[in-house]
């Protein structure tokens, strides 16, 4: 997209200059490619921004009465520190919210609109601001949360009766040019969300100023990160990434969605308007990616980045207005925004209206597995992709979010606010060395060590698999890992653990808030678990809020109490707030320093609450579980998921497969005569692989298949073909 940009300012042609033009605008509709010289263009815009930001309903007239208690005579509020230079959690940023407040209620409030002394206030607080001039080390403050605050005010005082004085605003403005930033920056600033957020104040500041120049250069910037790509912003495979290859679906995520939704409606109707490309492209990120990482009015913490160190990061709340939105610019697919709506407010089960999906991101090391019953997630990372970041004094501890974390949600409240008490050694899904203190890296674009990361997958069903072997901060453990996914089990599994830890190995199954009774059966006798630690030998499964977790008689550690913590361990901005949660931990014990450990655990999310439990389907098999094969059939869906870490053989009572390379296997018997292969390469570095098949009493046959390598953008995504079971030829399903 282009538009023209031209110094020339609207109101700066000559009389005869401006009825041409506007003649010109009646007989031709101009396109986004064109120069927009229509002084009324801006007004239309300014227009929009009002109304959305004055269409929530709010009471602001109980907040404005308590601010003006507490400015004093030279519009400073009592209660912020000036002078604060924080890096996280700047106060000073609290003045220009509420004048914020205090604006929306000059404007509309029954107790306020259009008083003197409500104006002076703002005139007084705007002074103050703009003399004292706070200052953070944080770069964001400065160049897109303090200028996007202020344009929004200046743009809502310009629709009031008196307005602000000329010379105010003309400063105030200044200001928001001299700090913004520039969108088009080097690094990651100018990249993705950081380049549309800085863009929205110029936008801001282009309509404020009637500068087509400022507007139209702010609109292609905006615009630019809503694009598929490899780099910072929307991936390919419709999920999301900041700060280099960092899976940011919440968070960064979240702005994209936030901010465009809202410039798409603010430049609706007009020739700045989002393309039609562009906005489907946004509503695909929404619908594939954003909503299913949602449970109930709760994000999936494995896509919020450092930001699950936030108190209530998790509620989804705030996101209500874009889906709001999205039901205005995307009606086509209202149905999915308004049921995500409907859901995340609470005046529909957590279930409501989801079907079954399944989702690889192989762009981000990142597995969605979606029921009406429940959602499950595994998040990893490899060379191709980033951990998960600590910057700015926050995710202090997340060192292993990224090596298989893995969350199982019904209500999707089982993780919210546990963060500062869990025990970050034993993230769920993991399986890690019980350290203390949690290593702490780099703050920023810390690449994953694995070469063999990713996921199988055909749309309902899938297999995800990792190769852990850190050697980072004396942890020095392997382990090979595998998940698979169907309709009411998730087959867990792990081989090859080895480590020569000083500290002892576990495999975390969960670590979630503890919601009601523990129900337990070791060696047959099933019980309900008293408040406590506990150690079992031989643990056959628990259940815990119609979640069941089955074991081969596993060595199980179970704790289910009070667990206190501090948000200042996590997050350096907080100031000390200590958290008392009951906490249930899972963890299967590995010892110290084990060689060629492994487990196997069922988890079953569709137990009912009370009642008996129900087992497994006897339809599940385990065909083997190595550190080159893992494997599992389901029987009763006809399904097999094959993991091979590297080249090997697979062999059952039908057939035997040899890989001349690690891949990723998805089998499935869609009739008497077909077998659909669905094959993912995790190392995303084999143009070909060979799978010779013997099928007994049929004959052998090898197959060739050939997939895309790094940095091809398809890359670790999922390749299906049909093979016929009597002819053993091999076609493409559309074939």
């Amino acid at each position: 997209m282009h538009i023209k940009q031209i110094k020339t300012q609207p109101h700066h042609l000559p009389f005869f200059s401006n009825i041409l033009l506007r003649i010109l605008l009646l007989l031709t509709a101009a396109p986004l490619t064109a120069s927009v010289r229509q002084p009324d263009v801006y007004h239309i815009l300014m227009e929009n921004i009002r109304k959305e930001h004055l269409s929530h309903e709010e009471n602001t007239a109980e907040e404005t009465a308590r601010w003006l208690e507490r400015m004093d005579g030279k519009g400073a509020f009592d209660d912020i520190d000036y002078t604060s230079r924080a890096q996280t959690s700047w106060r000073p940023v609290q003045h220009l919210d509420r004048i914020y407040t205090w604006v929306k209620a000059y404007l509309r409030s029954q107790n306020y609109k259009d008083s003197p002394e409500l104006r002076q206030a703002i005139i007084l607080a705007l002074n103050y601001w703009y003399e004292t001039h706070p200052v953070s080390t944080n770069w964001y403050m400065q160049q897109i949360a303090c200028p996007q605050r202020m344009g929004v005010i200046l743009i809502l005082m310009r629709s009031s009766t008196e307005g602000l004085p000329a010379e105010l605003e003309r400063k105030l403005i200044g200001r928001m040019a001299d700090e913004g930033g520039r969108p088009d920056q080097k690094g990651s600033q100018g990249t993705a969300a950081n380049k549309l957020s800085i863009a929205t104040h110029w936008i801001y500041r282009g309509c404020l100023m009637q500068d087509e120049e400022t507007l139209s250069f702010g609109v292609r910037q905006a615009y630019q990160p809503l694009q598929p790509g490899s780099g910072e912003g929307i991936q390919y495979d419709y999920s999301y990434q900041q700060h280099g290859k960092q899976l940011y679906i919440g968070g960064y995520g979240t702005e994209i969605a936030d901010l465009l939704s809202k410039l798409a409606l603010y430049t609706r109707h007009t020739p700045y308007a989002l393309p039609e490309e562009k906005l489907n492209l946004l509503g695909r990120f929404v619908r594939n990616a954003y909503i299913p990482a949602i449970r109930g009015r709760y994000f999936l913490y494995n896509v919020l980045g450092r930001g699950l160190s936030r108190e209530n990061a998790l509620d989804q709340t705030r996101f209500i207005p874009v889906l709001q939105r999205m039901t205005l610019l995307d009606p086509g697919h209202a149905p999915v925004y308004q049921e995500s709506i409907s859901r995340i407010s609470q005046t529909k089960p957590a279930g409501h209206g989801l079907e079954p999906l399944h989702i690889h991101f192989p762009h981000s090391d990142y597995t969605l597995h979606q029921r009406l019953a429940y959602t499950f997630d595994v998040r990893m990372a490899s060379i191709h992709t980033c951990r998960n970041e600590n910057g700015n004094g926050e995710n202090l501890k997340g060192f292993f979010l990224t090596d298989g974390a893995t969350a199982i949600v019904k209500e999707g409240n089982e993780y919210e606010n546990i963060f500062p008490v869990w025990d970050w050694s034993s993230i769920p899904g993991t399986t890690t060395p019980a350290i203390d203190p949690i290593p702490v890296p780099g703050q920023w674009e810390k690449p994953g060590t694995s070469t063999y990361a990713g996921g199988v997958s055909d749309g309902k069903y899938g297999v995800s698999a990792y190769t852990m072997d850190e050697k980072q901060f004396g942890i020095n453990t392997a382990a090979r890992k595998a998940w698979f996914m169907f309709d009411d089990e998730i087959v867990c599994l792990g081989a090859g653990i080895c480590s020569t830890s000083p500290y002892k190995i576990n495999t975390t199954v969960n670590q979630c808030l503890l919601q009601g009774e523990v129900f337990i059966s070791a060696d047959g006798d099933a019980r309900r678990l008293d408040r406590g630690k506990h150690r079992f030998d031989r643990l056959l499964w628990v259940k815990h809020q119609g979640i069941g977790y089955f074991f081969d008689a596993a060595d199980v550690h179970i704790e289910n109490m009070e667990k206190r913590g501090d948000w200042k361990t996590i997050n350096s901005s907080y100031a000390g707030k200590p958290v008392t949660k009951d906490v249930l931990t899972i963890r299967i014990e590995h010892g110290e320093k084990p060689s060629g450990a492994g487990y196997a655990y069922i988890i079953v999310p569709t137990q009912p609450a009370s009642g008996q439990i129900k087992y497994p389907s006897d339809k599940i098999e385990i065909r083997q579980n190595t550190p080159d094969v893992q494997a599992v059939e389901h029987t009763g869906l006809h399904l097999l998921g094959i993991v091979f870490h590297r080249p090997g053989t697979f062999t059952c009572n039908r057939f035997s497969l040899e890989a001349d390379a690690g891949c990723i296997l998805l089998l499935s018997e869609t009739n008497r005569e077909d077998i659909k292969v669905s094959i993912a390469d995790p190392t995303r570095s084999q143009a070909t692989i060979k799978l010779k098949a013997h099928i007994f009493g049929t004959g052998r046959k090898e197959y060739t298949f050939t997939l895309p390598v790094y940095p091809d953008p398809y890359a670790g995504s999922t390749h299906t073909y049909i093979i016929n079971k009597e002819s053993l030829t091999i076609r493409k399903p559309q074939e």
